[in-house]
């Protein structure tokens, strides 16, 4: 029989930070991604394209990273609510 211990407390404020933390990465990256616009504007040749591309390649990884992040806050907080709900559940088989 398996055996487990959740503190639903604990992991619905896990699902916060990493939310927030999301949110701050995200905040980062758009002054990052301007302040590098800027950059891209006044640069032109080889390296001007190649660092454009880099650009490409990162926005897309970005956009992964967000989607991971978005998804483990999502399912912290699902596992929460689940857990909240069985411990509320066995006690409730318990009332008199």
């Amino acid at each position: 029989m398996a055996r487990f211990t959740a503190d639903s407390a604990s992991i619905a404020t896990a699902a916060g930070q990493v939310s927030t933390i999301s949110g701050q990465i995200r905040s980062d990256v758009a002054l990052m991604m301007g302040q590098l616009g800027a950059l891209e504007g006044q640069w032109q040749g080889a390296a001007s394209a190649a660092f454009s591309s880099a650009a490409t390649q990162w926005r897309s990884a970005q956009a992964q990273v967000e989607a991971a992040l978005d998804s483990i806050s999502q399912a912290l907080s699902s596992a929460s609510a689940t857990y909240e709900d069985a411990e509320a559940r066995a006690t409730s088989l318990f009332a008199s």
